[in-house]
């Protein structure tokens, strides 16, 4: 301990222009020092110095180290406040807000004589410090902060909204609603949103109604911010009127609001199940393949397993009577994945119905799909997925050449791949061979023994040599 306080004194007394007031505060928080008055004397000092950028590092080490005399820190940062320099009056204001300093008599004075300053950081962080100091619940402060919500200039009237949403003034949720019906500036209603998000824990504030209300505004930003604000409240999980309403975002026009809508429904639908669904299920057979697609996402966050509803619907995507991009197909085998039962007719039905989609990721998704959903039906699908051994895309046969492993197909079907032209799909025709039931299989073992002979690629002859030790 008395190590580190000779260092920070020493570095204090130096005369270098960056001085030990940012080192005091990093060494004096690690180690936890209650430091000594000898320490704040140097530092009180430093506020004396010439340059600018030592005096105001001074005034964050006053504000932000363990204080021995809070009295002491407060009115050096209060003589910092009639500083000439600029950046120091600022990091006087600024600091004044890390203190616990609201019953000291000095301090509001100097906050209400920074907010008729020429500095507009000044009158920021003044807002910030009264309004965090509980001082804005006086009238006074409050009214000079409600004359700046009248400001013809922007910037200075988003701190004021900041400012009001901090403190727990009785008047303050009422300027909140009237700024957010009367104000015409974008940047303060998304400011007068964020604000007025701690009042969605109050029943009776109206929040919740209000912020439902603003998905139909005109800006995408502010649609986003109230669904944001929507799911990270507690009150709005299970609300009917909530679920409908972000459901109702799944078709927006703005692929950021879509986007928003697909993580909150899924946070938002509690024990509101049945509703959700419907709300979702709904808005599925629209003509906009890119909002389908956001409904079809949805439903694979939050469908129940073995819901038939939901299967069906996704089934009638993977038919096409779903009006849906590739990217909405890809949710619909996603959804399928998690939510249908094994070896359904109609739902392998549909989904080899997409092995001949035109898109290439559809038809390797399908493949890959079907042995999952199989179940007792693995005969059709063997004969449904044969066909493509034989694909134009290396991708579609090698993942086929999986797929027909997992459902154990016969041997002569699972080794028509080991002579493909493209090497990709040797590997996965020779790692498709390690199988339980070909253990000990001569034509398997000596079909290995051949690749590892014959073939000219070191990934091939590796994967052989390994399903050969593992039959073997």
């Amino acid at each position: 301990f008395r190590s580190h306080r000779a260092m920070i004194l020493e570095c204090l007394s130096s005369a270098r222009q960056l001085p030990g007031a940012g080192l005091l505060w990093r060494v004096s928080k690690e180690f936890a020092l209650q430091l000594s008055p000898s320490v704040f004397d140097a530092v009180s000092n430093r506020m004396e110095h010439k340059e600018e950028r030592v005096r105001g590092r001074a005034v964050y080490a006053l504000a932000r180290l363990p204080s021995y005399d809070r009295g002491t820190s407060v009115s050096g940062i209060i003589r910092a406040l009639c500083d000439e320099s600029e950046l120091v009056r600022s990091s006087a204001v600024c600091a004044i807000t890390k203190l616990s300093c609201a019953t000291d008599p000095r301090v509001k004075p100097c906050i209400m004589q920074c907010l008729v300053s020429d500095s507009w950081t000044n009158r920021t962080w003044a807002l910030k410090a009264l309004s965090n100091l509980a001082l804005l619940d006086d009238e006074e402060p409050w009214a000079v902060a409600i004359s700046w919500l009248g400001d013809p200039v922007v910037k200075n009237r988003i701190p004021a909204v900041e400012a009001v949403g901090r403190v727990h003034h009785p008047r303050a949720h009422a300027v909140l609603r009237r700024l957010d019906h009367e104000a015409e500036d974008l940047s303060v209603r998304l400011a007068v949103a964020e604000a007025s998000f701690p009042y969605l824990k109050d029943p009776n504030s109206g929040e919740l109604e209000a912020t439902i209300r603003r998905l139909d505004r005109s800006s995408f930003y502010e649609r986003c911010k109230s669904i944001v604000s929507l799911m990270k409240s507690r009150r709005a999980v299970g609300n009917v009127q909530v679920i409908r309403a972000v459901a109702t975002c799944l078709h927006d026009s703005d692929v950021s609001v879509r986007r928003a809508a697909v993580e909150a429904l899924p946070k938002l639908v509690g024990a509101s199940y049945a509703v959700a669904l419907d709300a979702v299920l709904s808005k599925v057979r629209a003509e906009n393949t890119h909002t389908n697609s956001a409904c079809i996402e949805v439903l694979q966050l939050f469908a129940k397993v073995g819901d038939r509803v939901v299967v069906e619907a996704m089934e009638d995507c993977c038919n096409g009577n779903v009006k849906t991009d590739h990217q909405g197909c890809m949710h619909a085998f996603a959804t399928l994945a998690k939510v249908a039962e094994p070896g359904h007719r109609k739902t392998i039905a549909a989904i080899v119905k997409r092995l001949n989609d035109e898109n290439q990721s559809v038809r390797h998704a399908a493949a890959a799909l079907l042995p999952r959903l199989a179940g007792k039906r693995q005969e059709k699908c063997i004969s449904a997925l044969v066909p493509y051994l034989e694909d134009l895309w290396p991708g579609m046969r090698a993942v086929t050449a999986g797929a027909l492993a997992h459902l154990h197909c016969p041997v002569d079907i699972a080794m028509r791949c080991l002579r493909d032209d493209d090497s990709t799909v040797r590997i996965a025709a020779v790692s498709s061979l390690r199988r339980r039931d070909f253990k000990n299989n001569r034509q398997v073992l000596e079909a290995l023994v051949q690749r590892l002979s014959e073939d000219s690629d070191d990934e091939v002859r590796e994967a052989a040599e390994l399903a050969h030790d593992a039959l073997s």
